[in-house]
């Protein structure tokens, strides 16, 4: 870990989600003194499951929220890729203890405000709510952002954490509209009661593969309720907006003809909301001056990884230790070196949430065979499953950060 400046350096961080109060915790650690600019007027307790794998679970412990998060998630034993009308295993891969020692860390299934409350918990001072940012600008000690009551906000160096729709990347960037995939993503949570019966492998994720549809889906809070993600072709949702949804007629026409364990997870649904799955291009440059991306705000990255909060938590270590070899005079020079060295990583995670989104929903029946057919090879060649994403999992974001 880098030496903390001598004189704390100022950040502000827009947005107060998991990847922008995980990089004031990690600023702060190393001695800055932060901001946090969220536009919400307050943070509730919302949002589903989020998967932290190893490599996210050793920012957690740099940043000291470890501890929370095993304390309030499920630890994950295994994953399940099965096939969507019959229920047969593709491949499993082989988390828990023997996970632990391959991958350096377990791995959590996480209630997303169970991960943001871990994180706010280690903050020094609460995110100023209702302020969101309308527009940005450098001066000759850093940068200045001013929210939508006019107040104006200064630093040495600005982080712009505000999400796909991030305005710190349009200030920097100008108007860039991302990619919409084709696909919407229905997402709900129900009682964990609904679904013990159905004989699900304990403290598992399961996700089913079949034509041009998928499900991930897995348990949250000890058992107290599981979460399910079901990704379809936006043709199938019949509506003008993707709000939430009393009626889940539409979700269960979509997964007819699932297998058991899934058609009994779907029918114990009784309340969703859809989501539509965007993307935009690796961007060649993350930083103007004193002010940087990161998270979604740099790299959106589709779902189908489960890597979007854990990249967000590898930028926050990066960056925090990237800032803490610095002074006043060089946090530029820090920010564009920070930017260099995650793009190459986080340009691989987004091609890999890509190519996953198009091997999830294949409708070919015969590139349906042939993918099935090379998860099975790639299970009795490697019965443990690291074969897939040893490369990710087993990362070091703190060891690694610079």
């Amino acid at each position: 870990m880098g030496t903390a400046v001598s004189k704390p350096l100022s950040a502000i961080v827009v947005g107060g989600g998991i990847g922008g109060v995980a990089a004031a915790v990690a600023l702060e650690k190393v001695g800055a003194k932060v901001t946090v600019l969220e536009q919400a007027s307050e943070i509730s307790d919302v949002g589903a499951g989020v998967w932290i794998t190893a490599n996210g679970v050793k920012a957690l412990e740099f940043l000291g929220a470890h501890d929370y998060v095993r304390e309030t998630s499920n630890a994950t034993q295994s994953q399940h890729y099965l096939g969507f009308d019959d229920g047969r295993r593709l491949i499993r891969t082989e988390l828990g203890e023997r996970g632990r020692r391959r991958y350096g860390a377990p791995s959590y299934l996480v209630h997303r405000a169970d991960l943001l409350a871990a994180l706010s918990d280690r903050l020094g001072n609460s995110p100023r709510v209702g302020s969101r940012v309308v527009s940005l600008e450098h001066t000759s000690s850093g940068a200045t952002v001013t929210v939508e009551s006019g107040e104006r906000f200064s630093a040495d160096l600005v982080i712009g954490a505000d999400g796909l729709k991030s305005v710190v990347r349009q200030e920097l960037f100008g108007i860039q509209v991302p990619h919409f995939s084709g696909q919407v993503a229905w997402r709900a949570l129900v009682p964990f009661e609904r679904i013990a019966g159905l004989g699900l492998e304990p403290d598992s994720q399961h996700c089913w593969f079949g034509d041009s549809r998928a499900v991930v889906a897995y348990p949250l809070r000890h058992d107290l309720i599981y979460n399910f993600v079901g990704f379809v072709p936006a043709h199938e949702v019949e509506r003008e907006s993707w709000l939430r949804s009393g009626d889940v007629d539409e979700l269960r026409r979509s997964f007819s003809g699932a297998c058991t364990q899934l058609n009994g997870i779907v029918n114990a649904i009784d309340e969703a909301f859809i989501t539509g799955l965007y993307f935009r291009e690796p961007l060649d440059k993350w930083t103007v001056k004193n002010v940087a991306l990161l998270g979604d705000a740099a790299h959106p990255t589709l779902p189908t990884i489960g890597q979007g909060a854990t990249m967000a938590l590898e930028d926050a270590v990066s960056v925090a230790q990237h800032v803490s070899q610095t002074g006043r005079q060089s946090v530029s020079g820090a920010l564009e070196d920070y930017a260099s060295h995650r793009r190459d990583r986080t340009v691989d995670v987004l091609t890999t949430s890509r190519t996953n989104a198009e091997m999830m929903t294949l409708a070919d029946p015969a590139a349906v065979a042939a993918r099935d057919q090379r998860f099975r090879a790639m299970e009795a060649s490697d019965p443990l499953g690291g074969e897939l994403y040893g490369w990710l999992w087993s990362y070091d974001p703190v060891s690694q950060a610079v």
